[in-house]
């Protein structure tokens, strides 16, 4: 006895196609919306600060070196900034802080709009809010976020900020 196979009808394979289809995506939908879970739920980065005077905030991040981890291990600081040659803001540490750890860091930066620095020979902490060329002695710590330059810019006269390392409700 003779056993006649019959050819599979076109359609069962196009069915069996469309299924394999089906099921590779909805295993792409499912990783997509588990990326998103996890984005929705992940926690701001360690080297986030806020500066606060009045009702306004602003918002930095700093890099990773040794001044910018000694800065985050101060906080919160309370600091009273005042305008330098007409290009920065700068803030001296209250009395009897400890010296800056400047194991790892650089001592030199070309500072831009925005930019945190630290000046080594007065340990003093400066916000730019104008361009300055190369200097030596100037440790890098991070960057305002955009437009907290314009902020500092418009500040005339002596005036109180609060540094704090940035809330994830706000941020």
């Amino acid at each position: 006895m003779r056993i006649r196979q019959t050819p599979v009808p076109k359609y069962i394979f196009l069915v069996c196609t469309y299924f394999i289809f089906l099921l590779s995506v909805g295993s792409l939908a499912a990783q997509t919306n588990a990326d998103n879970k996890q984005k929705s739920t992940m926690t701001i980065p360690q080297n986030r600060i806020k500066l606060t005077t009045g009702t306004t905030e602003l918002y930095a991040t700093l890099e990773d070196n040794s001044v910018s981890r000694d800065l985050l291990s101060r906080l919160p600081l309370v600091l009273e900034f005042s305008d330098f040659n007409g290009t920065e803001k700068i803030a001296r540490l209250p009395p009897n802080s400890p010296e800056w750890d400047t194991a790892n860091a650089p001592d030199f930066c070309d500072p831009a709009p925005g930019d945190i620095t630290m000046y080594a020979p007065w340990g003093n902490l400066a916000i730019f809010y104008r361009d300055y060329g190369f200097s030596r002695g100037l440790v890098p710590l991070g960057k305002l976020d955009s437009g907290g330059e314009e902020f500092f810019a418009s500040q005339s006269g002596n005036f109180t900020v609060t540094i704090t390392r940035a809330d994830s409700q706000k941020y």
